[in-house]
């Protein structure tokens, strides 16, 4: 009698970093973050920044933004940096685009 061994179908190339992949993001995401609230202690850092993206042009989005700027600056924050695609395109923008950067300035 001849015994039959059955195989598990190989996976293509890649198969196990995708999978590998898959398993990190799922445990980092899986992870909590510490978070901690209240400002930073003085002398800690001199520049602390936060990533600010948003579009300029929607004044709903400015009063959103100055908001946020109060709250970081209530946590320590001094200072940040603005992501907008229409500060490339700045030669296309009519005045409302510059009143509401102002505003934030």
């Amino acid at each position: 009698m001849t015994s039959k061994t059955q195989r598990r179908p190989r996976l293509a190339k890649g198969m196990n970093l995708m999978w590998a992949l898959l398993v990190w993001l799922t445990t980092a995401l899986a992870t909590p973050l510490r978070v901690e609230s209240g400002p930073i202690p003085s002398g800690h850092l001199a520049h602390r920044w936060f990533y600010l993206s948003t579009n300029l042009l929607v004044d709903a989005n400015v009063s959103a933004a100055e908001n946020l700027m109060r709250r970081a600056a209530a946590s320590g924050y001094n200072g940040f940096v603005l992501a907008d695609y229409k500060l490339n395109i700045l030669d296309r923008m009519g005045p409302e685009y510059f009143k509401n950067a102002r505003r934030i300035a």
